[in-house]
């Protein structure tokens, strides 16, 4: 077998968040590289490849986080020269604030090395899971801290802002403390009580390892930030300050009644369920995007035990493999009927799941994808039977966005991340950080309000898209197009074009839109070249197989 380098995520959970496809490549490698959080998640990977070694030493006291990275990107890149086959793995998702694996695949690639990144379950999926919030409601902002705080960033406080590594704010130094700078998050309190009062309540969120922990989730008002308990691993969660109005002109132009809101108004932070009381539960998972291959072992464990399973998935490869695994599966995809709305459409499925679970059943609902993200209805199931009196949890999956990141290798650490649904973008008067990236979710579904069974985007949406957008990027400026893959044998969707032919390309009801920083859009053209050439030689390499 030729040289390859495979860079994995191990996500949070131990093994739990372990996908199929992970597993595969860490098994299969020649040489375990690993980085991961704790010691029991290093004695497991010791069990899947016993050729392992940890990058953690590369860590010392005093050195630049950016030398040790260096030393990794090394580290990672011998065995190579060597003709070896290299798994790295990190711990969460290997493309998010993780600069080694992005820069090893970098080099490997410019020496003619096959190099890829797998998705996996990040710090964010997790904290949307916990904290049971649909970024697609009124869009999410994501910066490190450090970042949003030493450049002036222009950005929307009717959405969510996560900010990340709250605890190390100004530091660039490894330390073994908990937290690195305590002064540096009182600066940040001061900063974001500029765009938010006082009282605003905001939540300190760190993810567990462990199934028997809890994350940590405290909630706390704004003022008191600076004194909150808060390691180098804590994120920290603002929630919007109100909705902004709809502009009416844009409602009219798209025929809609409203400007839409996703699920119940106001609902954007969960609050901790009642204790449950009557028997019969509700577990929401997710399934990713490659069939089998991305669902994790904790997700796939319950799968098979569930008392009923219904799933809803975009391809019926999917839905036959979650027969095979659980013989009371039912898909809920029969709820959607042409010309009705989609809210009929999810208070059926809502009712079928609530059915289940009020007859005692342990039920699992699956989705392709995060089940939290874009994806109302699992929150409205959830909520629906804890009316009356039952438990129900909602899991992490591997997103649309851990492929997108994996796929064009990006790491939203750089320069900070932007997402909005498509149709909240046209509709509303959003303020846009255009040196940051920009992800729109839905562009083929702007203006939808009725079920359809086309799968190519709705034309006048996508118009209103392209104009909007237009006010905050030049015509250049590119645009990528991005579907994931659902089979390993295939490649991912990516079509590049300039913004003002945004409403002639093809974009489907599945894609996503992924909009470069203005500042680096000349760095992008190399980012094409790169990504055009990996894969032109891998649908090279299986038409000669």
């Amino acid at each position: 077998m030729p040289p390859s380098l495979t860079v994995v995520g191990t996500g949070f959970l131990i093994a739990g968040h372990s996908t199929a496809e992970m597993r595969s490549a860490v098994e299969s490698a020649d040489v375990l590289l690993h980085l991961v959080a704790d010691e029991p998640t290093r004695g497991w990977l010791a069990t899947l490849n016993p050729r392992h070694e940890s990058l953690y030493d590369a860590y010392r006291d005093g050195v630049s986080r950016s030398e040790s990275y260096a030393e990794m990107v090394e580290r990672m890149l011998a065995p190579l020269a060597k003709g070896q086959r290299v798994c790295a793995a990190f711990y969460g998702h290997p493309g998010v604030f993780a600069t080694p694996g992005h820069e090893a695949i970098r080099r490997a690639r410019a020496v003619g090395i096959q190099a890829r990144m797998l998705p996996a379950v990040s710090a964010e999926d997790c904290l949307f899971a916990d904290l049971e919030i649909d970024p697609g409601q009124l869009g999410c902002q994501s910066y490190e801290a450090s970042y949003f705080l030493l450049r002036k960033r222009t950005f929307d406080p009717t959405s969510l802002l996560v900010l990340w590594q709250i605890g190390g704010i100004g530091v660039s130094t490894f330390q073994r403390e908990p937290i690195w700078n305590r002064e540096g998050l009182r600066l940040l309190a001061d900063t974001l009580q500029q765009h938010y009062p006082a009282d605003h309540e905001v939540v300190v969120y760190r993810a567990s390892g462990l199934p028997v922990c809890p994350p940590q989730i405290d909630r706390i008002p704004l003022s008191g930030l600076g004194d909150a308990d808060v390691s180098i691993a804590s994120t920290l969660l603002v929630p919007p300050r109100g909705v902004p109005d709809a502009k009416a002109c844009a409602v009219a132009r798209l025929g809609l009644p409203q400007a839409p809101v996703r699920g119940r108004a106001g609902t954007v932070l969960a609050r901790p369920p009642a204790e449950a009381k009557r028997p019969g539960r509700l577990t929401v998972v997710g399934l990713g995007y490659s069939v089998a291959g991305q669902v994790t072992l904790q997700t796939e464990a319950l799968i098979t035990q569930a008392e009923q399973l219904f799933f809803l998935v975009t391809d019926p490869v999917s839905g036959d493999w979650l027969r095979d695994l659980n013989p009371t599966a039912e898909s809920l995809h029969r709820g959607y009927r042409e010309g009705e709305s989609g809210e009929r459409a999810v208070e059926e499925m809502v009712a079928r799941i609530q059915d289940a679970v009020t007859a005692g059943k342990e039920v699992v609902a699956a989705f392709t994808g995060h089940p939290g993200i874009f994806l109302h209805m699992a929150h409205e199931a959830m909520a629906a039977v804890r009316a009356e009196g039952h438990a129900a949890r909602l899991l992490p999956g591997v997103s649309f966005e851990d492929c997108l990141i994996a796929d064009l290798g990006l790491d939203p650490a750089q320069q900070g991340r932007s997402l909005f649904e498509a149709t909240d973008l046209v509709t509303r008067p959003r303020t846009l950080d255009t040196t940051t990236a920009l992800v729109v979710l839905q562009p083929g579904c702007v203006g939808v309000a009725h079920y359809r069974p086309e799968r190519e985007a709705y034309a006048p949406g996508l118009r209103a898209l392209a104009e909007a957008l237009a006010h905050h990027y030049p015509p250049e400026h590119p645009v990528w197009v991005y579907e994931a893959a659902h089979l390993p044998i295939f490649q991912p969707v990516v079509h590049r074009v300039p913004l003002r032919r945004l409403d002639r390309a093809p974009v489907s009801v599945v894609s996503t839109l992924y909009v470069p920083p203005l500042m680096t859009a000349r760095r992008d053209e190399l980012m094409a070249s790169r990504l055009t050439a990996t894969l032109e030689a891998s649908r090279s390499a299986k038409v000669a197989v």
